[in-house]
């Protein structure tokens, strides 16, 4: 996302979050056309999911229905589920930004794959560090 944009791509996460994805997109319509291409993309996949907080009720009430001795232990682990579907749907953009950027390198300029696979490194790295701090 391009630096000038963050506050408000920050804004509309925020607005899916706590509202719903149909206010987040009314808000991005409006303003699409002040983005970049690629930044407009990464924020309207980031947008696309069901993880907000009006979606765990629905999600609680809904499964209950099927299982309704366990609906404590659902509704314990429903905001659980809201913040794995929130990053899930980030991720899925992130990873749009990244196909993105390599075919702009492929077409454009190679310096652009520097980055790439600094950001991979970083992200493989990270998975062997372990949770006691130990490498």
């Amino acid at each position: 996302i391009n630096p000038d944009n963050i506050l408000t791509a920050g804004q509309l996460l925020g607005s899916k979050m706590v509202l719903n994805e149909f206010v987040a997109y009314g808000d991005l319509g409006p303003i699409i056309g002040s983005f970049d291409y690629r930044t407009g993309l990464v924020i309207s996949i980031a947008l696309a999911g069901f993880a907000n907080i009006s979606s765990i009720g629905i999600c609680i009430s809904g499964i209950s229905v099927f299982c309704p001795e366990r609906r404590t232990e659902i509704s314990n682990i429903a905001f659980k589920g809201m913040i794995g579907g929130f990053l899930v749907s980030t991720l899925s953009a992130m990873i749009v930004g990244l196909v993105l950027l390599i075919s702009i390198a492929i077409k454009k300029d190679l310096s652009y794959l520097k980055s790439f696979f600094i950001a991979i490194f970083i992200f493989y790295f990270s998975l062997f560090i372990k949770k006691d701090g130990d490498y």
